[in-house]
């Protein structure tokens, strides 16, 4: 019994934690989202695969070849003896003919031979190839960067506006929450007053259509605040979301603002800013690049090399083998001539090359036309809903006035159950309209600071 009292009392704080609701800013959402986002993740690799390759061809750029050779090798005794090499050193005259009696050995052959050395290579020329290699990883690693950069934008400017999307939608279900209240309690009335005998049956059932009617839109926007939810959540990293608020004022738009709205100053920063002008801005100076490389085949390369050995034998005057040294140096030309014949693969390498370049132009200018008419479809947007926003104000207020105006008449007995909740319902729209236009101005803002980089 002691230990299932122990038990239990361990397991409150769990209970009354797993209970608790968490508060969540959009500061924190943006924090969770650039920490958990997988794809970020990826393009942070990208950065540190365009340093490694960055590394690996200023290496090669500028490293020599070192290298270190070792060889020993046996030889089978016959072969050994064959090849030994003996002069005589004394002869027997038999009368006629000198016969050779004893000899020396002018070259000795061993059975086993060694061999130490290090050599030290290096290409000293090869038509510009290794410098514009450099430069094209380069080019690489700054790419990779920028990409980067774009990806964290475009995270942000996303989590925020999952985030008021969900703000709004949890306002919705608010607004149609109190509006099915509010018409339920209408078709009680209008019941109760129909078996009465106060109302025909034709009023009824049109309080009983409005209720109805609401009841759809009632569950389409909660399934989609449960979809947006799940998705705004998985997004940031977050699998237990059920005792989360997320808190985000949608008033605050006031302060959500742009250094400047002119066309004029916007659409450049936007140009600079764009990755996919960029990225084809990157791809013309690679092209180029490696159009220089291939007509680096035009020109002769040269390289050095030294080497330093020692060999383990014996000369004339030693009495047994040592370790002698040995070196050697020399420079290399090679020259492909072939590569002049207009015919040839380099040539039309180059052509090849020089053709892409063109046709990714064409796709920088299509890129920029498009770039420029989303420039002034965000900024129309922007004016378009901030006026809208404005209007909608208005518009609350005389739904507001419609309210009270309704329940006056209704309680003087002038207007029926039915004209209320229509008035009601008019006024839920106008919440929704105005909830809707504070939306649309965040997500043209947004957008528009996004692709601006602010």
């Amino acid at each position: 019994m002691r230990n299932y009292i122990l038990l239990c009392l361990l397991f409150i704080p769990a209970i009354v934690y797993a209970g608790e609701t968490r508060t969540l800013t959009i500061s924190n959402a943006l924090g969770l989202a650039l920490m958990n986002n997988l794809q970020l993740r990826q393009y942070e690799k990208d950065v540190k695969i365009a340093e490694a390759q960055f590394g690996e061809s200023f290496a090669d750029f500028l490293m020599p070849g070192i290298s270190l050779t070792g060889n020993y090798s046996l030889s089978d005794p016959l072969t050994v003896s064959n090849n030994i090499t003996k002069s005589p050193s004394s002869y027997i005259f038999d009368g006629s003919t000198l016969i050779p009696n004893e000899f020396t050995t002018l070259t000795n052959v061993y059975p086993d031979t060694y061999s130490a050395g290090v050599t030290v290579s290096k290409t000293l020329f090869m038509g510009f190839i290794l410098c514009n290699s450099l430069e094209i990883k380069k080019i690489a690693l700054e790419l990779a960067r920028k990409k980067y950069d774009e990806k964290k934008r475009e995270i942000v400017c996303n989590t925020e506006l999952s985030a008021y999307n969900l703000a709004v939608l949890r306002e919705n279900i608010n607004l149609s929450e109190e509006l099915n209240r509010q018409l339920s309690n209408q078709l009680r009335f209008s019941v109760n007053n129909f078996k009465n005998g106060l109302v025909s049956e034709y009023d009824k059932i049109r309080v009983e259509v409005l209720y109805k009617n609401n009841l759809p839109k009632l569950l389409l926007v909660r399934s989609a605040y449960i979809l947006a939810a799940a998705s705004f959540y998985l997004s940031i990293g977050v699998k237990d979301y059920d005792n989360i608020e997320l808190l985000v004022d949608l008033m605050d738009y006031t302060n959500l603002t742009m250094t400047n709205t002119d066309e004029a100053l916007v659409l450049p920063k936007a140009i600079s800013n764009s990755i996919e002008l960029i990225s084809i801005e990157y791809t013309n100076k690679t092209l180029e690049l490696t159009k220089r490389m291939n007509e680096g085949n035009l020109y002769p390369s040269v390289s050095a090399a030294f080497n330093y050995q020692y060999n383990y034998r014996r000369y004339f005057s030693d009495k047994d083998r040592n370790w002698w040294p040995s070196w050697y140096a020399g420079l290399q030309l090679s020259w492909a001539l072939d590569s002049w014949i207009p015919a040839s693969r380099t040539w039309k390498t180059s052509e090849e090359l020089q053709q892409t370049i063109l046709k990714n132009d064409f796709g920088r200018q299509l890129a920029l036309d498009n770039l420029k008419i989303q420039v002034k479809t965000l900024l129309l947007q922007q004016a378009v809903s901030a006026q809208n926003i404005l209007s909608q104000q208005d518009c609350l207020k005389q739904a507001k006035m419609g309210i009270k105006m309704a329940n006056d008449k209704y309680m003087a007995g002038t207007a029926s159950s039915i004209d209320l909740s229509e008035t009601e319902i008019s006024y839920n729209q106008a919440q929704a309209n105005y909830l809707q236009a504070i939306y649309d101005y965040y997500s043209s803002t947004l957008k528009l600071k996004k692709m601006i980089g602010e």
